[in-house]
């Protein structure tokens, strides 16, 4: 799951990330945090800062382990020890009953640093088989009649620790930091990396936190750079095929889509933008709309021509809002900082 918070403009030496986004990775104030962010290079366009609660040495074996079971006393004790007898280091473990307290996830995040054998070859289906065989017919079927339980590798830090091994990127703290008041701190180094790639001008950044890989992406953006746009639409669940028409538009006029986040709408908030449009349809629900969050980029860094593109596109989009009668409705076009 990706949960993204909205741009903000950078002040100081501090980002701000609110609790909302670092409450499902751990980072509560006066939790420990480990940064890492890339070089910067001409053209880029932004740059990307990882925060995550695991420490550097981990990133290069870290595993996800999903096991289903029977909710019955003892599976979370037989695999635990499992796991810590066989060498890992067990760094997070999230439980719960489902389907009315019959079944029990339990997924976890290890390091398989101390494992014996190598878990890209025979490890990882060897303890795949030792969980199957210690937890028996505790163990809950998937659809297809396979064992419900599901190893991988976390690729995204292996990527990151490669990116730091041929320095790509570089640790923001080797030690680590401590969240405070909700900020996470940047180092001098930092600050003039940013002052490279974007030159002494303001900065913004959004972040997003993946609950799946447990970390935060925060990423800059240079107002001089006339790269990324950001947009929100909000589109009614009665307009048949209306993201498709978006994501079409955006498609054949080769815009990379940078983040995007698709989520059920506020209804006092489709309700103010109908009422803005002076719309009064009986059929249209509030209720119906989904808030579409574009973050966009173009592929010419000429800024008179990606502002011409971006206007383009916010025109045809609110053609379409019209053609639609507020099923599809435009309500933030930003272009370098400024609402449209």
């Amino acid at each position: 799951m990706l949960i993204a918070s909205a741009r903000l403009p950078l002040s100081g030496h501090a980002l701000t990330l609110p609790v909302w986004l670092r409450a499902p990775l751990y980072l509560s104030n006066g939790a420990k945090y480990f940064g890492t962010m890339q070089y910067s290079k001409p053209n880029l366009g932004m740059l990307e800062l990882i925060v995550s609660p695991f420490d550097f040495d981990r990133w290069d074996n870290l595993w996800r382990v999903e096991v289903a079971t029977e909710d019955f006393p003892g599976n979370s004790l037989i695999l635990v020890s499992l796991l810590e007898n066989r060498g890992f280091d067990i760094l997070a473990m999230e439980s719960s009953a489902t389907g009315f307290s019959k079944y029990h996830a339990i997924d976890l995040v290890v390091s398989a640093a101390s494992y014996p054998n190598d878990m890209m070859h025979e490890g990882q289906a060897e303890l795949r088989q030792d969980i199957i065989v210690y937890l028996g017919d505790q163990i809950t079927f998937n659809p297809d009649k396979t064992p419900a339980v599901k190893i991988r590798q976390m690729r995204v830090y292996r990527r990151l620790y490669d990116e730091l091994r041929t320095q790509k990127r570089f640790k923001l703290n080797s030690n680590g930091d401590y969240v405070s008041e909700g900020h996470i701190s940047l180092t001098d180094i930092a600050l003039d990396n940013l002052l490279q790639a974007f030159g002494d001008t303001e900065i913004a950044y959004a972040a997003a936190a993946d609950t799946k890989d447990r970390l935060v992406s925060v990423l800059f953006f240079g107002k001089r750079k006339y790269i990324s746009s950001y947009l929100q639409i909000i589109v009614s669940s009665d307009y048949k095929g209306g993201l498709t028409s978006i994501y079409r538009h955006l498609y054949e006029r080769e815009v990379n889509i940078v983040r995007n986040c698709v989520r059920p709408c506020p209804p006092a908030l489709a309700k103010n933008a109908l009422r803005k449009l002076d719309i009064q349809i009986p059929h249209i629900d509030a209720k119906s709309y989904r808030t579409l969050d574009l973050t966009i980029e173009f592929k010419s860094v000429d800024s008179n021509e990606v502002s011409e593109s971006f206007a383009n596109i916010v025109s045809e989009f609110k053609r379409m809002e019209s053609e639609t009668q507020g099923q599809l409705i435009v309500l933030r076009p930003i272009w370098n900082g400024e609402l449209g």
